[in-house]
């Protein structure tokens, strides 16, 4: 059946009931509270764990003035400090990636606050999450290298087999794990099931747009 009413207009039928907000409401007292409750136990904790420094630096101080103690407790790690992991590249990339992965979270939920996302269009989070994660690729390079070479150095093909770890440690496995369950979705006539067009738009944004961002980023 037809309907004269605009597709952009259909879901303001089912926003409009008295159950739900008419209006988008900021609780800073919950806001305030939960700040406060951060920093609180923040305090506590620092004001705890100065206190057991403080006597573990008087009793190492005394005891070496005296005699040569066995080393024990957090006073053993002046021995792993400085050490390396056993692999630094994926180290430093899982770091990288770490950071694109926050960096992606905190602008979804910038645009969910700024109301950007219409209820009625379903794939309009997930068309936001690749543009952000391509956009965002700058993020895992940098860092990425940053911290590879200061760990371990700056020659040219350390660091760019670190940056191109960074740019396919993470969406290599998901592109597989989605190809499988699209594979089984289009098996069985899903409405889900991706075309292959837009796997297609996927990869060449991967291609065209995150790699040369992850590696745009080195250490100079």
């Amino acid at each position: 059946m037809n309907s004269s009413v605009p597709h952009g207009d259909r879901m303001n039928r089912y926003a409009q009931y008295s159950f739900l907000p008419q209006a988008f409401e900021i609780h800073w007292l919950s806001i305030i509270n939960s700040f406060v409750l951060v920093l609180l136990l923040t305090g506590f904790l620092s004001i705890i764990l100065m206190r057991v420094l403080k006597n573990d630096f008087t009793r190492y101080a005394s005891a070496e003035e005296e005699e040569e103690e066995e080393e024990t407790g957090w006073k053993l790690l002046h021995g792993d400090v400085f050490r390396l992991p056993p692999k630094v590249s994926v180290f430093c990339a899982w770091v990288g990636i770490g950071v694109q992965l926050f960096a992606l979270v905190l602008f979804l939920l910038i645009l969910a606050i700024m109301n950007i996302f219409y209820p009625g269009n379903r794939g309009a989070m997930y068309t936001a999450a690749i543009v952000l994660y391509a956009l965002t690729a700058g993020f895992a390079g940098f860092v990425s290298a940053h911290l590879y070479c200061r760990l371990v150095g700056s020659e040219i093909g350390r660091w760019a087999f670190n940056l191109v770890l960074s740019g396919t440690l993470f969406p290599v496995p998901l592109f597989l794990m989605f190809s499988f369950l699209n594979t089984v979705a289009i098996a069985y006539n899903s409405q889900t099931a991706l075309p292959i067009g837009t796997i297609l738009v996927i990869i060449c944004i991967w291609a065209l747009i995150t790699l040369p961002l992850t590696g745009r980023w080195r250490e100079r």
